[in-house]
């Protein structure tokens, strides 16, 4: 791979900086603004936090994998912007469209990049949240991150959160992994709790 420093500052300037503007849940009444770079960071933390988690308890974990999936998931919103996920997923057409143009998104904003470098970036994006452990993780840290917005978003009195928080859990629940059913009961513990660290 030829990878030349013109190359990698295209894509550093193109629209990846978009995503700490770009704003999550703004159709929501919110108390403190979450970009989707802040959430991308956090949902990469909590992979790496979840995969050491995994590996603990002897599982085998592509921990650089699950964590470049975590870091690019919603890349393509520095274009498309940040879509709800009740709107997003009400009709199947539209969600199936909003995938072809996010896939066309993603051509975009690889186009400057090394071939080889733009195939990887493409396919774990589009890997993500498969079927695979890292896929799993990378879906669970995604809703984890969710959940500690929606905890902070509660303490400090937004009750416009309540039911996000409520589908945030069901989705984790709804995944059925004995392991994340652990850290799901210690995360509505602790927002049950007056802890506040």
């Amino acid at each position: 791979m030829n990878f030349t420093a013109e190359q990698f500052v295209k894509f550093a300037n193109l629209n990846h900086r978009r995503l700490a503007h770009i704003q999550r849940y703004n159709t929501t009444p919110v108390a403190i603004r979450e970009s989707v770079a802040e959430h991308s960071y956090f949902v990469t933390m909590y992979v790496w936090m979840l995969c050491e988690y995994l590996i603990d308890r002897g599982e085998k974990i592509d921990v650089l994998k699950a964590m470049k999936r975590g870091l690019i998931h919603d890349i393509e919103e520095s274009i498309s912007g940040d879509i709800i996920m009740t709107f997003k997923y009400k009709n199947k057409e539209f969600a199936e469209s909003l995938q072809k143009l996010n896939l066309a998104s993603m051509e975009e904003l690889t186009k400057d990049l090394p071939d080889k470098l733009s195939k990887e970036i493409k396919r774990e994006w589009e890997d993500a949240k498969d079927l695979t452990k890292e896929g799993f993780i990378v879906k669970a840290a995604d809703k984890l991150s969710l959940m500690t917005y929606c905890i902070e978003q509660l303490r400090i009195g937004n009750k416009y959160f309540e039911p996000i928080y409520g589908r945030a859990v069901k989705a984790i629940s709804d995944m059925n992994l004995p392991w994340l059913d652990e850290i799901l009961e210690q995360f509505i513990k602790f927002n049950n709790s007056s802890q506040v660290e």
